[in-house]
């Protein structure tokens, strides 16, 4: 069937609340149209896509815009950062400004944008870290990180402080295997003192987790992978003490998914990668209640996808999907430029 037809028939779909879920095919087919899906307190609806499809990428707020920064396009090419700004609805690109690729990135209370450590190759990882101001476009070497390590979680708090913790070392040979150790670190940066601390480990080695600061200051560091399996545990570090605790798990164990504090005060974790099923999966945590809740699930299910939020909205943004089954060589996963634009009631 022709695409316009279809267009045409799926664009008088005003909302669909939980009586029926727009395919992944469907939603694509229909690109910047308005499809809505509502479950609890979070609607969802496509909003105009990125510039190309890409995958391992991150998003954050910057100068009241939506920015995608870091990940790679489906050749493998490293991408560029683009920038949605909300009122107009249109994307623009700003070329790659950093020295490596795989950085772990971060903002902070100062505005600024940090890369921290990254790959100058498939097996060899660096300790650069990289200070960009979005206002001028330079980029400033700051001090370089004591135990490089790829794929961290990494948040920041109030106070400016840059937190990674955990990790991966690469393989040691072959360049697609697992990888050569999963780390327990962690490492704090003070960008006012330009300096690197050391805290208390994490309870268990992680990597491809997903870390975000609280308003209380504390830091919620949920899922990950430990070489074996999916984790669905969170656990809780608080700077003041230095101290961890666990925290109610997620419903869903996962990796390779992103999160986000939300205006409403919830942590929305998002998407990710279970065995070799790509997830649509979106949970809410509520800090204060220790308690998860289900929410209405993306329309395409993704892993290494960016997640920001600005507002009552969430936007999430490129990653990997799956097409059926699990493929060799992944043949059948394909990057996204989709962006899904989420209403929090």
């Amino acid at each position: 069937m022709p695409i316009d037809p279809i267009r045409k028939r799926l664009g008088s779909i005003a909302k669909i609340s939980g009586k029926r879920r727009l395919t992944a095919w469907e939603r694509l087919l229909l690109g910047k149209d308005v499809i809505t899906y509502a479950l609890g307190d979070l609607t969802w609806m496509a909003t105009p896509q990125m510039s190309w499809p890409r995958w391992g990428v991150d998003a954050f707020v910057l100068q009241n815009k939506i920015w995608v920064v870091g990940g790679y396009h489906q050749d493998g090419s490293i991408a560029d950062i683009e920038v949605f700004d909300t009122a107009t609805r249109l994307w623009t690109s700003i070329p790659y400004p950093f020295t490596y690729f795989g950085q772990a990135f971060v903002t902070t209370s100062n505005g600024l944008l940090y890369a921290i450590g990254g790959l100058e190759s498939c097996q060899s990882l660096v300790s650069p870290v990289e200070e960009y101001n979005p206002v001028t476009g330079l980029v400033t070497q700051k001090a370089a990180i004591p135990t490089p390590c790829y794929n961290p979680g990494i948040a920041s708090t109030s106070n400016g402080k840059i937190y990674v913790m955990g990790g991966c070392q690469p393989p040691i040979s072959n360049p697609g295997g697992p990888p050569s150790a999963v780390l327990d670190t962690v490492q704090i940066f003070n960008p006012q003192t330009n300096t690197w601390s050391v805290g208390t480990p994490l309870p268990s080695p992680r990597h491809q987790a997903s870390a975000v600061a609280a308003p209380d200051g504390k830091i919620y560091v949920m899922g990950g992978f430990d070489g074996h399996a999916e984790f669905n545990r969170v656990d809780v570090y608080t700077p003041q003490t230095n101290s961890w605790q666990a925290a109610t798990p997620m419903p869903t164990a996962r990796r390779c998914f992103a999160s986000a504090l939300a205006s409403n005060g919830k942590i929305y974790a998002i998407g990710g990668l279970n065995g070799a099923s790509s997830l649509t999966t979106v949970e809410a945590f509520t800090p204060a209640s220790n308690a998860w809740k289900s929410c209405a699930p993306l329309a395409a299910g993704r892993w290494y996808l960016g997640v920001a939020a600005f507002g009552a909205k969430l936007y999430a943004c490129g990653g990997f999907m799956r097409s059926g089954n699990y493929q060799p060589d992944n043949a059948n996963v394909s990057a996204l430029a989709i962006v899904e634009e989420g209403t929090i009631q």
